[in-house]
């Protein structure tokens, strides 16, 4: 398929032109080298294995958004290729006869190429009480949720950028504007520099709109194409992934949910934004940009609204083995809410030693584990906001490492605390079960026989969620939301 079209050769007849319009030998190179690399961008794009360049095993066809867009911006005349898909901007020229990759952009949420050849970049970070940052793309000025939960140090940033022939920013034709968020801790909200220099917010705002007349005006902006047929992939999508749509659910709250499944978080605090984006950054092919993750919609609560949970690690095993040993417990979770209009989130990864697995049944496994011990609790929340609130039994896993005889797990502690005239031997597993009633424990603690915790495994099987019941993510292309993410 033709993706690019090529400028008709210029007549160079004396009747077509003035004197004052010869073109010089020096613009007929120039001219020439613009239709080469042209054509070698569209061969570029043409070839065999041009939905390998945005695709990979798991997605053959790659990313359905993939778009391109041509322009010079270095100032030789000659354009360069821009090229987008997923979380990726990269930017190729061509140089010694060859596309080569002349920059890579995919660190900023937002890059935006205009028509002028400057090439103009945004992002919004944030450094979360555990030192970690997280990088998104700035909310529209009229997005509901563009100011809340915001933390005090967040920096706006937007980059007015000028390239040279090797891609890099040129300091003298470049420009950076910075906004950084005072909360309540100053006489101003924001505190603004334009070019590392401190300024006012008249200053401010009248020289950052360089960037942003551009980032609202397409008419400024290089022209994009999409480089694969919508129709086929509409087509692809509801053949091959499904396209997502949940007929039975309420507009508002699958909106937001499919935001979510897209990689935006900017509705929670920092430190969970940060939890969050780092699990979804992990999760996107290196090629295509495709989140991995996994989705299923559960009433948690029992009030007839639909919940999202997202499984958060690759691995299917991870969520449909009863083994609960250490290797087999990752099982990151991921549970959000809409109800009401209120977003809410949290998210199970092991941090603090806690994970959360629903069953099929509505019931949810709350485990927590320190040491050498394990317990996992079985039972039902009737809110949204907090753990189990009916805990129907208890299972209490102990691990005996008798290399802890220097420490405090050493062979006396198991001795005191499960019996002295037994004898404990070296990987072997206790089981124990507590049953409750009202909430609390009902009698003493019972030790279950290996025959009767292979029979309590069985049972947890058959209620874990097979993996065939939950969706795959990757009908939902990342927005480019979260599109850096670091780790400080």
């Amino acid at each position: 398929m033709n993706l690019l079209s090529c400028r008709s050769a210029p007549d160079y007849s004396d009747e077509a032109a003035q004197p004052s319009d010869m073109h010089t030998i020096d613009t007929i190179d120039t001219m020439d080298e613009t239709r080469e690399a042209r054509n070698q961008y569209n061969t570029f794009l043409e070839q065999e294995d041009m939905y390998a360049l945005t695709a990979t095993a798991a997605y053959p066809r790659g990313d359905s958004r993939a778009k391109y867009a041509i322009g010079d911006c270095t100032g030789d005349d000659v354009p360069e290729l821009h090229l987008t898909f997923g979380t990726n901007y990269y930017i190729y020229t061509y140089r010694d006869k060859e596309v080569v990759l002349l920059r890579d952009f995919s660190r900023y949420p937002l890059v935006i190429p205009a028509e002028n050849g400057a090439i103009i970049v945004s992002e919004r970070s944030e450094t979360g009480d555990d030192t970690i940052q997280s990088s998104y793309r700035i909310p529209q000025p009229d997005d509901p949720f563009a100011e809340t939960l915001r933390v005090e140090g967040s920096r706006d940033y937007y980059g007015y950028l000028v390239l040279d022939e090797y891609g890099y920013p040129m300091d003298s034709k470049s420009q950076s504007f910075t906004s950084t968020y005072q909360g309540n801790q100053s006489d101003g909200k924001y505190l603004y520099h334009m070019n590392e220099k401190e300024c006012t917010k008249a200053e401010w705002e009248k020289e950052v709109g360089i960037c942003l007349e551009i980032m609202e005006d397409e008419s400024k902006q290089m022209a994009w194409e999409y480089i694969f047929p919508k129709e086929e992939w509409d087509y692809l999508d509801a053949m091959e992934e499904g396209n997502g749509v949940q007929e039975d659910m309420d507009s508002g709250e699958w909106a937001f949910y499919q935001r979510l499944l897209s990689g935006e978080y900017q509705w929670f605090d920092a430190a969970s934004q940060s939890r969050f984006h780092s699990r979804y950054m992990a999760s996107l092919d290196e090629t295509t940009g495709r989140s991995n993750l996994k989705y299923i919609l559960m009433d948690f609560s029992g009030d007839g609204s639909q919940d999202l949970f997202i499984q958060y690690d690759p691995s299917p095993a991870n969520y449909t083995t009863a083994d609960f040993s250490y290797e087999n417990v990752s099982r990151c979770i991921g549970f959000f809410s809409y109800a009401d209009g209120n977003p809410y989130g949290w998210i199970s990864d092991g941090a603090t030693g806690v994970r959360f697995i629903p069953l099929r049944n509505g019931q949810m496994i709350h485990m927590e584990g320190y040491a050498v011990t394990e317990d996992l609790y079985l039972g039902v929340s009737h809110s949204r906001y907090s753990g189990l609130s009916e805990i129907e039994k208890a299972y209490h896993l102990v691990y005996v490492d008798l290399s802890y005889e220097d420490y405090f797990y050493d062979r006396n502690w198991y001795e005191n605390s499960y019996g002295k005239d037994r004898v404990f031997h070296q990987g072997e597993t206790l089981h124990f079960v507590q049953e409750y009633m009202d909430d609390h424990p009902a009698g003493g603690q019972k030790e279950l026989s290996e025959e009767e915790w292979a029979a309590v495994e069985e049972m947890i099987g058959e209620l874990l969620i097979p993996d065939s019941e939950w969706k795959p993510a990757s009908v939902f292309p990342p927005n480019r939301y979260p599109a850096g993410f670091s780790q400080g």
